[in-house]
């Protein structure tokens, strides 16, 4: 988890997600509905303009100091970052959301599935 200014409520809002989806699942499994939530870090929304802000100006100062493009400044910290070596591509949310929808998911319930390629513990 990230440490700043923020971290008690956003931690706390995490965790708290986690444990309702457990909860659901409980209240909804004897209707053989599963519960999941779907963690994927890095597909940041335009909303989150701290946290763009923030990535823009780390990206622009190792732009700076490296003279390689923000965006590749930005990739490739994530990639250093992650244990997998890669950056998290929309259609590895979507192919994870196509498994966990598939039968093939049907035991999986009451999880937080985290898609970050690793950066979770790397």
């Amino acid at each position: 988890m990230a440490s700043g200014a923020g971290v008690i409520a956003y931690g706390t809002s995490k965790w708290a997600v986690r444990g309702l989806t457990q909860a659901t699942a409980v209240e909804l499994g004897p209707h053989n509905i599963n519960h999941i939530v779907l963690d994927p870090f890095q597909q940041m929304a335009e909303a989150d303009v701290f946290v763009w802000q923030m990535w823009d100006k780390i990206a622009q100062n190792v732009s700076e100091k490296t003279g390689v493009t923000p965006q590749e400044a930005f990739s490739n910290s994530i990639n250093t970052r992650t244990s997998l070596k890669r950056h998290t591509e929309p259609e590895d949310i979507a192919n994870l959301v196509s498994f966990l929808v598939s039968p093939k998911a049907r035991n999986i319930t009451g999880q937080a599935v985290i898609a970050d390629g690793g950066i979770a513990f790397a």
